[in-house]
């Protein structure tokens, strides 16, 4: 199916709608953390025989950073948590909810200077603007270290720092492949030197049930579409 186009106002539309029509917030966190960790799967096999760093921030790209980790560790991989912030109910009850269920199966760490071969960024999500700072910054310096010293970092719907919409970054990790949830971010596409390769994956945004009305279908009638050559033939 071809990908929608979104700015980081119309992904939090779409979400929105999704959970309007009686899909709970949670278990969008739950499908996205769950459909990254089967793409991380699939794709590095061989890399998660040596085990897994997930960095994790406060908010929803956190708590889906949490989904992928207890996923990925139910499955038998040996999963490292760099929790550069706790998450908080203010920030993201489902993330706190998420944290809760994976933590006892992972091994929670400070921080992370030795050579991996995995790293995963969860830290900051679509919503993010402006620069990164603090610890989340000192983050972000350390994963593209990693990355320097031969690991390979998948990044959770936006390499954290990097503006979704217009793409825009003092400082943002530089990922190998960049899993962007129920469409295509639009600054993915302005800044691909950062991105690596970009997939979407379906988190049932697009599910028109009965209860679909006209007028999210003339909303989404009106963003762009990113067609491939496949779909195209």
């Amino acid at each position: 199916m071809p990908a929608w186009v979104v700015s980081a106002r119309e992904s939090a539309e779409r979400d929105r709608a999704a959970i309007e029509r009686g899909t709970p917030s949670r278990v969008l966190m739950q499908r996205a953390g769950t459909a990254a960790a089967g793409e991380i799967s699939r794709r590095y096999s061989e890399r998660l025989r040596s085990g897994v760093v997930v960095f994790t921030g406060p908010g929803n790209n956190g708590g889906d950073g949490w989904v992928v980790a207890g996923t990925l560790a139910r499955w038998g991989v040996e999963v490292t948590v760099v929790e550069v912030a706790k998450a908080t109910k203010a920030k993201s009850a489902d993330a706190v909810t998420e944290r809760e269920a994976a933590i006892d199966s992972v091994k929670l760490a400070d921080s992370f200077d030795d050579d991996a071969a995995l790293v995963i960024d969860a830290l900051l999500g679509t919503g993010f603007e402006g620069d990164p700072r603090g610890n989340v910054s000192e983050a972000i310096a350390t994963i593209n270290e990693l990355h320097g010293r031969g690991a390979h970092v998948a990044a959770l719907d936006v390499p954290s720092g990097l503006d979704a919409t217009t793409g825009q970054h003092s400082t943002c990790v530089i990922a190998d492949v960049t899993l962007s949830f129920g469409g295509i971010k639009r600054g993915l596409l302005l800044a691909r030197d950062c991105c690596g390769e970009i997939v979407a994956l379906d988190i049932g945004l697009d599910d028109l049930s009965a209860r679909a009305t006209k007028e999210r279908a003339t909303r989404e009638s009106s963003l762009p579409i990113l067609v491939d050559g496949e779909w195209v033939r």
